[in-house]
């Protein structure tokens, strides 16, 4: 079976969408109908840009939770006045 041939600006919008929207590959595969392998060949074979996002999606979970954490401790502290 023939390869289906995409255009640049396709690939390059499918790239914007990984990189700037923060789409993971495997979301942004489905929903252009893509192998997220060609996705990954278009990203410059970077596997690591999953990992990379994840670690920051970690590190602002845990800025959220000590934000959370503090504002609790400070209600705790109010209400024992």
């Amino acid at each position: 079976m023939p390869s289906k041939r995409y255009t640049q600006e396709f690939k390059d919008e499918a790239v914007r969408l990984i990189r700037e929207r923060k789409y993971s590959v495997q979301e942004t595969a489905k929903r252009l109908g893509v192998s997220a392998h060609s996705l990954y060949k278009w990203l410059g074979g970077q596997r690591t840009f999953k990992r990379e996002q994840t670690h920051a999606e970690l590190e602002r979970e845990v800025l959220r939770l000590k934000k959370e954490l503090l504002r609790a401790e400070e209600e705790r502290d109010i209400s024992n006045f």
